[in-house]
């Protein structure tokens, strides 16, 4: 376990990375370099990134062994509840857009987007509560049922 617990963990912190760095270049001041439009699309990979490495840790596909939250939490936590609609639209998102293209949605996809209502603090927010839980586990050493 201790082995997949730090790969988890790792993915996690890649996920905080990838979702500071794109603040980072979203919140730069005026006339900085981080404006120029060649980040733009930086920006749009680190927020893919963020939102597909996020959806990837809850995963919760029962198919074959994966490295998901859920393998160390299980599936009953009480704080999943809270998050239950922002774990669903990431993976709505993660399978319609990101990994499968689907056509339909991405004909309109700002349409498709405002279908999903996924909110950067949402996911913030489910992100910070999974390191506390996972934290919190690390100091436990037992699954939190």
């Amino acid at each position: 376990m201790d082995k997949d617990y730090k790969k988890l963990t790792s993915k996690l912190a890649t996920a905080f990375q990838y979702r500071f760095q794109c603040e980072l270049i979203s919140n730069a001041p005026k006339g900085s370099c981080l404006k120029h439009r060649f980040f733009f699309p930086i920006r749009q990979s680190l927020t893919l990134s963020f939102l597909s490495e996020v959806a990837k840790i809850f995963d919760n596909s029962k198919s074959q062994p994966n490295l998901s939250i859920y393998n160390f939490l299980g599936t009953s936590y009480p704080w999943r509840t809270k998050h239950q609609q922002t774990i669903s639209h990431l993976k709505k998102f993660r399978d319609k857009y990101l990994m499968h293209n689907d056509l339909k949605e991405s004909q309109d996809f700002n349409k498709f987007l405002g279908s999903i209502q996924l909110k950067p603090d949402d996911v913030m927010s489910l992100l910070a509560e999974a390191f506390k839980q996972m934290e919190k586990l690390a100091t436990t050493n037992k699954k939190l049922d």
